[in-house]
C-alpha cells in the first residue's frame, strides 16, 4: 500500500510539473508573439564607424517646428504625427551624398509629386519619379547578416521597429559601437539611439540609394499602416487585431474608448490602474467631465460649417457651438470654456480676461453697459448701453474678447506649473502670432500618485473644441506625466519646456 501511495504521489508531482512547464511555455510563446511577431533579432557583428554626424541627428526630427504641422498629402496626418519615414529618407539621402533636402523640403516635394497616397503612405515608385537618380530596394531579408552588410556598405538602411506602446516606427541605422557592436541609429523622435532600445527587433527594411538594388519598387507598393499588416509611414501604430489594448504607462489592458459615452467621463474610461479622483460639486473638473460630447466619430467642423481638413487629430468633439466668424480659434476656445463654466455656475463676476495690450476686459463692466473704445493700442470703457445680463449679451462680450485677446495674452495670464501639479484647466501654451495652446480636460491618478490626462483644443481656422489623440498611442488619448518630456508632441503642435501653465483666473 505504501508503494502504491508513493507511486501515486510521484505521478501527481510529474503531472503538476508538466502542467506548470506547459503554462510557462504558453506564456512565453504569447509574450514572444506579441513582442516580436514577424520580427528579426538583429545585432551588430563588427565595428562599423557611423559617418552620420552626431550634430545632424536633431536636424531630422519629425517634431521640428519648421515642418511639424505640415501634412502628408491629403491624408490629414502631419510630419509630427506620422513623418518618421520621410525624415529617415531625408537623412539617408543626405548621409549618402545624394540629395540634401531637409525633411520639410522633402515632404513638400512628396506632396507636389503625389508620393503620398490618400492614407499618407509613401508610394515608392512615385518617389523614384520625384527624385531622379534615386532607387528603392524593398527587401524581405531582415536577417542580421543582411542588415549588417547594408550598414557595412554605408547604405544607411531604414528599418521598421515598434515603440513601447506597440506603435510602428521607422529609424535609420548608422553604424555600430566600437565596444560591443551595439547598432546605432537616427530616430526621428528621440535623436541618437541604439537598436537595442527597440529590443534589437526589426520588422522591415527599406533602402534608398543611387544604385539599383535587389528589390525594385513597383507602382503598387506603398508603406502604410493597416489591419492587413502593411508598413506605416509614421509612428502612430495601430490597435492590436486581437481587440486588446495596452495603455502606455499603465502596464495592463483596458478599454480605451467607449463610443456610446455622451460625456468625457463616459466616453474615456480611466486607464487600467488609474482612477478619476472625485470632483467637488461645481468644480471645473466636474463641469468638463459632464460636458456633452457629439456622437462618436463626429468630424470637427469649421466656423462656416465645413469639415476641418485634418480629421485625424481628434477622438471626440465637444457639443459647443462656434461663432459664425473666424474668431474662436485656439486660445479663444479655452477662453470660452472658462467663461462658460463661470456663467453656468453662477460666477459671472469672475469672468475677466486681459487683452493683448494688457487691458482687463471684465464681464461685469460689460454687463453694466460699458463698451470698448479703441484708439490705436489704447483701450478704455465707454458707457453705451443699459444693464443687460442675458446670455446673448454674454456671447457678444466673448466675441469682443476674442477679437483682442489670444495666446499672447492668455500666456501672460498663466503661471508655470510642474507636471505633478496638473489639474483640469491647465494649459500647454506658446504665446505668439501665431502661437498655440491646448487644455488639460481631465486627469486620473494611480496608486503611486502618477497622473494621466486628456487634452483638448480649438485651432485655426476657427473650429469646434475637440479631444485630442495621443500621437504615440493610437486608439487611446490619455497622456502620462511619467512619460512627459520635451519637446512635447501633440497631434498638430509641438510644445517646448516651460509651456505648461495654469490660468490666473483659477
Amino acid at each position: 500500500m505504501g508503494d502504491v501511495k508513493r507511486n501515486h504521489t510521484v505521478r501527481q508531482g510529474i503531472l503538476v510539473g508538466v502542467l506548470v512547464l506547459a503554462c510557462i511555455l504558453t506564456a512565453a510563446a504569447v509574450w514572444l508573439t506579441r513582442r516580436g511577431k514577424g520580427a528579426s533579432q538583429v545585432t551588430g557583428d563588427a565595428y562599423y564607424a557611423g559617418r552620420f554626424p552626431l550634430e545632424a541627428y536633431f536636424d531630422y526630427s519629425q517634431r521640428d517646428d519648421d515642418w511639424a504641422g505640415n501634412t502628408l498629402g491629403g491624408s490629414g496626418d502631419t510630419m509630427a504625427s506620422s513623418g518618421c519615414l520621410t525624415c529617415c529618407i531625408a537623412a539617408s539621402l543626405k548621409a549618402q551624398g545624394i540629395y540634401d533636402h531637409t525633411p520639410g523640403e522633402l515632404n513638400r516635394i512628396f506632396n507636389e509629386n503625389g508620393v503620398y497616397n490618400e492614407n499618407g503612405a509613401i508610394l515608392w515608385a512615385a518617389l523614384e519619379e520625384a527624385l531622379p537618380g534615386v532607387y528603392v530596394d524593398l527587401s524581405d531579408d531582415t536577417s542580421a547578416a543582411s542588415v549588417n552588410r547594408m550598414i557595412r556598405e554605408g547604405r544607411y538602411p531604414i528599418v521598421k521597429v515598434k515603440r513601447k506602446s506597440g506603435a510602428v516606427h521607422w529609424i535609420m541605422l548608422t553604424g555600430t559601437e566600437e565596444d560591443g557592436f551595439d547598432i546605432t541609429a537616427m530616430d526621428p523622435i528621440d535623436g541618437y539611439v541604439h537598436l537595442s532600445d527597440y529590443s534589437n527587433l526589426i520588422y522591415g527594411v527599406r533602402i534608398v540609394s543611387a544604385e539599383k538594388g535587389i528589390g525594385q519598387a513597383s507602382a503598387g507598393e506603398a508603406d502604410d499602416a493597416g489591419a492587413a499588416g502593411g508598413d506605416t509611414g509614421g509612428d502612430s501604430g495601430h490597435q492590436p487585431t486581437d481587440g486588446s489594448y495596452n495603455n502606455p504607462g499603465s502596464g495592463t489592458d483596458s478599454i480605451a474608448i467607449n463610443p456610446d459615452g455622451t460625456c468625457l467621463e463616459e466616453r474615456f474610461p480611466a486607464p487600467a490602474g488609474y482612477t478619476r479622483e472625485a470632483a467637488p460639486e461645481g468644480s471645473f473638473q466636474q463641469y468638463l467631465r459632464r460636458f456633452p460630447l457629439k456622437a462618436d466619430k463626429s468630424p470637427v467642423l469649421l466656423y462656416d460649417g465645413s469639415e476641418k481638413g485634418n480629421q485625424g487629430a481628434h477622438e471626440a468633439v465637444f457639443d459647443l457651438p462656434v461663432f459664425d466668424s473666424d474668431l474662436q480659434q485656439c486660445a479663444d476656445s479655452i477662453i470660452r470654456v472658462y467663461a462658460e463654466y463661470f456663467w453656468s455656475t453662477g460666477n459671472q463676476d469672475r469672468i475677466a480676461f486681459h487683452l493683448t495690450n494688457g487691458f482687463l476686459m471684465d464681464y461685469p463692466s460689460w454687463r453694466e453697459g460699458n463698451r470698448l473704445q479703441v484708439d490705436g493700442n489704447q483701450v478704455s470703457w465707454v458707457k453705451k448701453a443699459s444693464y443687460d445680463d442675458s446670455y446673448e449679451t454674454f456671447l457678444l462680450y466673448l466675441k469682443y474678447v476674442m477679437m483682442y485677446a489670444g495666446t499672447l495674452s492668455l500666456d501672460e495670464e498663466g503661471s508655470p506649473i510642474s507636471p505633478d501639479q496638473l489639474k483640469a484647466g491647465d494649459m500647454f501654451i506658446k504665446g505668439g502670432s501665431p502661437g498655440h495652446c491646448v487644455m488639460v480636460a481631465d486627469v486620473a491618478v494611480n496608486g503611486d500618485g502618477e497622473t494621466c490626462f486628456l487634452l483638448a483644443q480649438g485651432y485655426m481656422p476657427a473650429q469646434e473644441f475637440h479631444v485630442l489623440k495621443n500621437p504615440d498611442s493610437e486608439g487611446n488619448p490619455w497622456y502620462f506625466t511619467k512619460d512627459l518630456s520635451y519637446p512635447f508632441l501633440t497631434p498638430e503642435y509641438v510644445f517646448q519646456e516651460g509651456s505648461l501653465k495654469r490660468w490666473g483666473g483659477f
